[in-house]
């Protein structure tokens, strides 16, 4: 969810903005990712469309932690692919962001954001 937020922060330009996008990606992220409900007990279009979303990963994870092994995949690359997210994620935020008064230099484009969406698009792809 951190990366959500992060993601949020870089392209809101106001705070109401905020709400809505937190809305917007929030929900469908408890819905969807397997917070709210299993993710087997939704149809197959919508778990693939869930794997976009680091919530299935996490609670994939979690299940196969909790429920000795009861997973959809290997929970190692649930958490490779949190971790990778999250490296790619610190990374583009010290690209992104420089927290100085007196910094001169051109705003990045915000788009690069996007970047940290890569992992959850290939565990998207080849899953």
């Amino acid at each position: 969810m951190y990366r959500d937020s992060s993601f949020i922060g870089v392209i809101a330009n106001n705070t109401s903005v905020t709400v809505l996008y937190a809305q917007v990606i929030f929900l469908p992220s408890m819905l969807i990712g397997g917070l709210m409900m299993p993710t087997n007990a939704l149809p197959e279009s919508i778990t693939s469309f869930g794997r976009l979303l680091p919530t299935t990963y996490a609670m994939d994870a979690y299940q196969a932690l909790v429920e000795n092994g009861q997973h959809s995949f290997n929970p190692m690359i649930s958490l490779g692919i949190l971790i990778l997210c999250g490296v790619i994620s610190f990374i583009l935020s010290g690209y992104l962001f420089r927290l100085d008064n007196n910094n001169t230099s051109k705003s990045k484009n915000k788009l690069w954001a996007l970047g940290a969406l890569i992992p959850f698009i290939l565990g998207t792809v080849f899953l």
